[in-house]
């Protein structure tokens, strides 16, 4: 479903729907200018056309082999110049580009260096204990990454060059899902417990709940930054989109998808209004 931002009350209004997906649906990513739209889920990765809602032909796919797919990324390598990444349950990392499709299997976190011409070298891999990971960013003053842990509730900072584990902060409870927001040094998490909790990215300080009730079924949730950062916005159990301001932990507006059911993914971009 696509929303988009609206000076009238209500703040987001429904433009459309989307469908081709013949099971569950668990990430969604837009490309920077929010042209294309890729979701993936148990029966592989679809593309969209943003602005005709149409879907896309795709690559052949081996999801049976290779696992459900369970997170989907944009890569920009040059300008105007797209590359999507996605990873599957059985471990394996598959980028498709325009002319090429590369298939790697990955064993805890996976540094690789990726050329002018779509050739991988591998950096470093590194196996962190009792940590499952369930997100991984660059650090952006940095070459440091960030590894979130799915069960351990742990955040660790690896050095860059070699993978050496550099900090470890814990977060206190399991991490369904988590997106930073680097210009602020803050990440929000799907704490799985009552809604969405606000971190600082360096010292992973408590900063904020986004409360959207205790949970009948505790299932990870998409969460992420829109408009520039100013709101948090996450679904539900329930059937609906929550949508907060980051400062404050007001709720500026709920966006109902079903009377019921499971709101896993969610996306926002910011091209010329912001969308959802």
């Amino acid at each position: 479903m696509l929303f988009f931002n609206s000076s009238e009350v209500p703040r987001y209004k429904l433009v459309g729907q989307m469908k081709g997906h013949t099971d569950s649906v668990h990430s969604v990513a837009m490309t920077k200018g929010g042209n294309i739209l890729a979701s993936g889920g148990s029966d592989g990765v679809c593309l969209w056309e943003v602005k005709a809602q149409t879907q896309l032909s795709t690559p052949n796919q081996h999801h049976v082999q290779c696992g459900l797919v369970s997170c989907v990324l944009w890569v920009t390598r040059l300008p105007d110049t797209e590359t999507l990444c996605y990873g599957t349950g059985l471990g394996y990392i598959v980028f498709w580009g325009q002319t090429k499709r590369r298939v790697r299997y990955s064993v805890g976190v996976q540094v690789w260096n990726v050329d002018m011409r779509g050739q991988m070298r591998a950096i470093f891999s590194v196996q962190l204990d009792k940590t499952v990971p369930k997100g991984v960013t660059f650090s952006e003053s940095s070459e440091d990454i960030h590894v979130f842990g799915l069960y351990d509730s742990n955040v660790h900072i690896l050095r860059g060059k070699d993978g050496k584990v550099l900090a470890t902060h814990s977060v206190g409870t399991a991490i369904g899902h988590v997106t930073i927001y680097h210009q602020h040094n803050q990440f929000v998490v799907d704490n799985a417990v009552d809604g969405f909790d606000l971190y600082n990215l360096e010292t992973g300080l408590f900063m904020r709940n986004f409360p959207t009730g205790i949970p009948k079924k505790r299932y990870p949730k998409q969460v992420a930054f829109g408009e520039d950062a100013r709101v948090v916005v996450g679904g539900s159990d329930h059937g609906a989109v929550y949508i907060f301001d980051r400062k404050t932990g007001k709720t500026l507006d709920v966006l109902f998808h079903a009377e019921e059911g499971l709101v896993q993914t969610i996306t926002t971009v910011l091209p010329l209004r912001p969308t959802l």
